[in-house]
């Protein structure tokens, strides 16, 4: 609840519950301690730096791959009414990507 909300409850007459007094003194606590890390100049932590990295690099394209790999498998079974074997065979896919760019 912010100090607005509060003053004007306060005009209004209404008084505020515990929870929210509660509420809005650790909110007041948790700006301070904000601030004190902030003035002290430590930097971030990195744990999870590196694993995003790695992520982005890798897992990023390959599921790109999989899900156009899943998708034409997906066309060629059920819009292409050919069975599941066919659509695993690397031989069909050349044939395709020929008929495609070529």
């Amino acid at each position: 609840m912010s100090d607005n909300e509060q003053k004007e409850q306060a005009r209004s007459g209404q008084r505020l519950s515990r929870v929210e007094t509660k509420r809005t003194h650790d909110d007041a606590a948790d700006g301070k301690k904000e601030r004190s890390s902030e003035k002290k100049g430590k930097p971030p932590k990195s744990s999870g730096r590196v694993g995003r990295w790695v992520f982005r690099l890798v897992g990023i394209p390959l599921l790109i791959l999989l899900f156009l790999y899943g998708g034409m498998v997906a066309g060629f079974v059920l819009l292409g009414k050919a069975p599941l074997s066919e659509a695993l065979d690397l031989q069909t896919w050349t044939h395709i990507v020929k008929l495609v760019f070529e």
